[in-house]
């Protein structure tokens, strides 16, 4: 048997002079083993001279190629000698080397070795037959048995695959990962486990289908809501309603329901849940509140990790009358039963004054993401576990907000899993560049310092653009930094933060931007801490 191991290992064919009239033609027929197949095939080549051809090409990975029968044919006007050899990729060693006289054969079957025939299938090696005189010699006769293999069958069919079954003796070793399976030998194959099928593709092939493992990665499935208007707070806790759908790719798994203050979590397992609300309060007579926020599961039960709050303070003593507010949200994982469903909630205590206070228009977020692939019989397996492709790049030192929208560069990269997918890019690092077409989540967090000088207020704004023209919604987030040495010296510091989905296309960058709205008392607009900015871009597989 002659067999091809590895993806080195090959069959060539050389001759060792130059031809006269035509190259010697080149028949090759052999037969890939896997763990899960066994296939046939066949090659046909011209030979090329005193340069060497691959009449047996190296087998993909993972397989084994046994060669079942080779046929050189002269088809030349003069006699060639023509050795076939084995390269590893490195070394070659001779098979066979043959002198074949124009219509001569060099042959090569699998059980039976090299042989080499002359134009008229005569085996190469034994003297014509004698004149019809010498009838004494009998035994000559013999000759009558070689004359069989021109016409074997299984020589005769290696044109095809019939043929070349017919060649193959040893039986077929069934093998469990690489241990033989007891038993043998079996004249059935049964394939079981879940999704694997097995059907006739009719000319004797069989095609054997087994799905899970070793597939590519399906987006994890996920949904955002957000509320394009505003929305009035209350002195109690009120279901938050969500007029527009951002993004929802699976909804047979999560679902922004058509009741728009809740997301439906279809199937049981983890979710990771999220909203982020701006607040927008008109400048009104003095007053300080808390805002609250929470999600609800079947509008019964709070989830734990879900609360959040912050003081409103709206005072006429501090620079004409500043309003100081922040954002309220959480993020948190909830183990749902199927069918569940959440809710946003808000909730306002006047401790001083009554205070007026909204929702800011488009700045409500609600998202849901499962926290795994798609499921399915054909998923049960799964991808190999592979790292996440994700990004973070971070800001070393402090950053000045100016009054109009710039980019925030970030000279640090934190994480870079996969470049090929995304990228900060070190030559421009504002941007994060997508290399995949897919689903991603962008998160940012920015921790802001109070004005550079006493007393002042500015409301600090931030935002993330795609390709330097378009605002991703809802990527908007907003709160107020003041200082006013009225209060015990009091240097007021704000925290933004934002994480939502989107779908990108290969070739996609994103930007953080921020800017500073000076509310009053003039001054240097503040700055972000340093290490207090940080951007993540995460492909959601």
């Amino acid at each position: 048997m002659i067999r091809l191991p590895t993806t080195a290992h090959k069959l060539q064919a050389v001759l060792a002079g130059a031809i006269t009239t035509n190259q010697l033609h080149v028949v090759a027929s052999f037969a890939d083993k896997t763990t899960s197949d066994y296939a046939g095939g066949t090659k046909l080549s011209l030979t090329n001279g005193v340069s060497a051809v691959d009449i047996v090409d190296a087998p993909i990975a993972s397989t084994i190629r046994d060669i079942d029968y080779v046929g050189v044919y002269n088809a030349d006007t003069v006699a060639a000698t023509v050795t076939i050899q084995e390269f590893d990729g490195v070394n070659t060693r001779t098979l066979a080397t043959a002198t074949l006289n124009p219509g001569d054969q060099l042959i090569y079957v699998h059980g039976s070795g090299w042989q080499a025939l002359n134009n008229e299938g005569q085996l190469k090696g034994f003297g014509e037959k004698g004149d019809q005189g010498v009838q004494g010699i009998q035994g000559v006769q013999g000759d009558q048995g070689i004359q069989g293999v021109q016409g074997d069958q299984g020589i005769q069919g290696v044109q095809g695959d019939q043929g070349i079954q017919g060649i193959a003796g040893p039986p077929t070793v069934i093998q469990d990962e690489g241990s033989p399976v007891g038993g043998a030998p079996h004249t059935t194959l049964n394939f079981v486990g879940a999704g694997v099928t097995a059907s006739d593709a009719g000319a004797g092939v069989a095609t054997v289908t087994i799905p899970g493992g070793g597939g590519a990665a399906s987006d994890q499935a996920a949904v955002q809501a957000r509320r394009t208007t505003t929305q009035a707070i209350g002195t109690a806790f009120a279901d938050l309603t969500f007029d527009a759908t951002d993004f929802e790719n699976d909804a047979a798994v999560v679902e922004h329901d058509a009741i728009t203050d809740r997301i439906v979590l279809k199937e049981a397992g983890p979710y990771e849940i999220y909203y982020r609300i701006d607040l927008d309060v008109a400048n009104q007579t003095s007053f300080q509140a808390d805002v609250l926020g929470r999600v609800r599961v079947n509008d019964t039960t709070v989830l734990p990790g879900s609360e959040s709050q912050i003081a409103v303070l709206d005072d006429s003593s501090l620079l004409g009358n500043e309003v100081i507010y922040g954002p309220i949200g959480a993020k948190f994982i909830y183990n749902a039963t199927a069918n569940d469903f959440i809710t946003v909630q808000v909730d306002r205590n006047d401790n001083e004054g009554t205070a007026s206070i909204n929702t800011r228009a488009g700045s409500a977020v609600f998202t849901a993401t499962r926290m795994s692939g798609a499921t399915g019989a054909a998923g049960a397996a799964g991808p190999s576990g592979g790292p996440v492709d994700v990004a973070q790049a971070t800001r070393s030192t402090t950053y000045t907000t100016t009054l109009a929208f710039a980019d925030v560069t970030l000279d640090v990269t934190d994480v870079e899993t996969n470049v090929a997918v995304i990228d900060h890019v070190a030559g421009t690092p504002d941007n994060f560049l997508i290399g995949a077409t897919g689903t991603y989540r962008i998160d940012y967090n920015i921790d802001i310092n109070t004005p550079g000088s006493a007393p002042e207020t500015f409301e600090v704004q931030a935002r993330v653009r795609v390709n330097d023209t378009t605002v991703l919604v809802p990527s908007e987030s907003r709160t107020t930094v003041f200082t006013d040495s009225s209060i015990d010296g009091s240097d007021f510091t704000a925290h933004l933060h934002m994480s939502f989905v989107r779908n990108f296309t290969a070739a996609d960058f994103v930007t953080l931007q921020l800017a500073a709205v000076d509310v009053g008392g003039g001054g240097t607009p503040p700055a972000t801490r340093a290490n207090g900015v940080t951007v993540t871009v995460t492909r959601m597989k």
